[in-house]
């Protein structure tokens, strides 16, 4: 699954993780404010390409890695190593994934109010072998 090759390479970023540790996860946050700073991801997107004669094997898809931290600039610091790390990957990820190209599309920033958590969204999409 191209999700878990993807942590798997971030896993692996010497950077990364000398900031979040282990704390890389799918949806939703965690709760308990000692995990933080920390990554979670979801799909929002996987499409398949297509010719006149069916699906090509190639797809694109789009994932959201959120970088969540109790300061702003330690999430936005934490999207930026993620940017880095990400932009322009081409390779086979640990779990046999083949990744043609990534473009990371989009960075934002957010506050959650009520919990007073930062919020820095690195948006990646991906062309990869299906």
């Amino acid at each position: 699954m191209l999700t878990n090759g993807l942590v798997a390479l971030l896993a692996s970023n010497s950077e990364i993780t000398s900031v979040v540790g282990s704390r890389i996860q799918p949806m939703p946050a965690p709760e308990d404010l000692t995990q933080y700073p920390c990554i979670t991801y979801q799909t929002v997107s996987d499409v398949a390409g297509y010719t006149l004669t069916g699906i090509d094997g190639v797809a694109n898809t789009r994932v959201i890695f959120n970088c969540f931290a109790l300061r702003y600039l330690d999430a936005h610091s934490l999207a930026l190593l993620m940017k880095s790390a990400l932009a322009g990957y081409r390779g086979t990820l640990n779990d046999g994934s083949v990744v043609y190209e990534t473009q990371v599309v989009n960075i934002t920033d957010s506050y959650v109010d009520g919990s007073r958590i930062y919020k820095v969204s690195v948006h990646v999409v991906l062309t990869y072998a299906e």
